[in-house]
């Protein structure tokens, strides 16, 4: 390693991905919009919506739009929707998910490894629990490695 450049810190993290469709309602509101209300509800640290150009789930719904959305402008596009943080804090989450399940959606978890920044090391939270003076605390979080 070069003088002058930090060892990089890498922390596990999970990343639980959901995905459904934007036709699928929660009370009155696309799901995707009640999930990320309820991952802030949550205080998680942060969620992303993608919306997909094209899938195949909802002919698994029994729902084919085929042509029919390309010409009305009225698409079913599937959606992707992604939350990054301590597995812990994702628990909180899951009842709301449970209160979902007669819905359509797909929900996964992995674990991931996040690159930790001096953005993150300052700035996030529960996070900066894990790190002292840019350097891991192994008491705090075991899990905490250089590797990828």
């Amino acid at each position: 390693m070069e003088k002058g450049v930090n060892k990089m810190d890498f922390v596990k993290l999970c990343r639980l991905t959901i995905f459904t469709a934007e036709d699928v309602m929660y009370q009155d509101k696309p799901l995707y919009k009640c999930v990320i209300d309820e991952a802030r509800r949550c205080k998680l640290a942060g969620g992303t919506v993608f919306k997909a150009d094209y899938g195949f789930g909802t002919e698994i719904r029994g729902k084919e739009y085929g042509q029919i959305g390309f010409f009305t402008g009225m698409p079913n596009l599937p959606i992707i929707i992604t939350i990054v943080d301590l597995k812990e804090n994702l628990k909180r989450i899951l009842p709301f998910l449970e209160k979902c399940g007669d819905k359509h959606f797909l929900a996964v978890t992995e674990e991931v490894n996040a690159l930790v920044t001096d953005y993150i090391r300052s700035h996030a939270g529960e996070l900066k629990e894990v790190f002292v003076d840019g350097r891991h605390n192994k008491d705090k979080n075991p899990e905490v490695s250089h590797d990828l």
